[in-house]
């Protein structure tokens, strides 16, 4: 049997129930079975707890997607696929499940898991899923970087930002980070940060502007509803700006866009088609074995206490954005 924190109805934390007994999934044909050591916590999860989301989620659920585990059952189709030389039984693996991932069994669609490696723990592997294929989708497929250009991550010492920052110093590009607290700016900082701003300074953007003069080539936005207009002031002409977050609305005015010809990039990673996540995990198992990322965990739960994590998620209370919360499932 199997144990997982069971959502039946949407609401406060407390919804998130521990439940055990529970039947373990089969297998089917073109789908990986996985024993779950443990899971990350996403804003993402909170709102589709809450309700933010009940369009594209029907109870009851096990929420999350972020996980680290063994493979215990290899669907029958699955090695007609090709290229998975990695997915059989026993080996270690962090990546997406589409079975939830706060429950000691998950099923997963073989391209979205990928070797873990002996370098991280399963802590740090459950760290990896959402935060670093976004990074990748931002300054590779999106934002195309290049190391002679200067980039902007704007809240730089969250889970995205901290990814972002490894993956820039893996790709040798020129990375200024932005955060709102010491904790925060001495955190990008040691994760690769050339240069760090406090975006709680009244006067920071026009230091950043006197610093580059000629604009970042791209600026990686966590929070648009507060940064859009800053952010199309400080890329220079023919710069890519891309949103990952936006808690509301913003006024903006599109002038700066046209004049500059910016490129506007939204992110979701549900969009990724099957190719880029295997060319993506490629590129992540590469960085992992080259010492490149190191996922930061700020706290970890019992799976008995997922809707206090997902609390402390929404809250920040754990110490603003020091890392990933992860949940200890086996």
């Amino acid at each position: 049997t199997m144990k997982a924190a069971y959502l039946r109805e949407f609401g406060p934390p407390e919804n998130l129930k521990l439940e055990t007994g529970l039947p373990i999934p089969e297998c089917p044909p073109n789908m990986v079975l996985v024993r779950v050591k443990a899971a990350g916590i996403n804003p993402h999860d909170c709102y589709v707890r809450q309700g933010a989301l009940k369009d594209a989620y029907k109870l009851p659920l096990i929420p999350g997607s972020d996980v680290a585990g063994v493979i215990e059952a290899v669907g029958s189709e699955v090695p007609t696929f090709g290229g998975l030389e990695h997915i059989k039984v026993g080996q270690q693996v962090f990546g997406l499940a589409r079975g939830g991932a706060y429950t000691s069994h998950t099923l997963a669609p073989p391209h979205l898991l990928f070797p873990l490696g002996e370098r991280l723990s399963f802590q740090q592997g459950a760290a990896m899923g959402v935060p670093y294929f976004t990074a990748v989708r931002c300054l590779v497929f999106k934002g195309k970087a290049v190391p002679e250009k200067p980039i902007l991550i704007h809240g730089a010492s969250g889970a995205v930002g901290i990814a972002c920052l490894q993956i820039s110093k893996a790709l040798g590009l020129h990375a200024v980070g932005t955060a709102g607290s010491e904790t925060g700016l001495k955190l990008a900082k040691a994760n690769g940060a050339v240069k760090v701003y406090n975006h709680k300074d009244t006067n920071y953007v026009s230091q950043m502007k006197k610093d580059y003069p000629n604009g970042f080539d791209v600026v990686v936005e966590m929070l648009a509803n507060a940064n859009m207009a800053t952010d199309c002031d400080v890329l220079n002409n023919g710069g890519r700006l891309i949103i990952v977050g936006s808690r509301g609305e913003t006024k903006f005015s599109p002038v700066v866009a046209m004049l500059k010809e910016l490129d506007i990039y939204g992110i979701y990673l549900k969009l990724q088609a099957p190719e880029d996540y295997k060319k993506a995990g490629a590129l992540l198992t590469k960085w992992i074995d080259e010492g490149h990322i190191n996922p930061i965990i700020a706290k970890e739960y019992p799976l008995a206490e997922a809707g206090k994590a997902q609390d402390d998620q929404i809250s920040g209370s754990y110490g603003q954005s020091a890392g990933k919360l992860v949940l200890n499932v086996d």
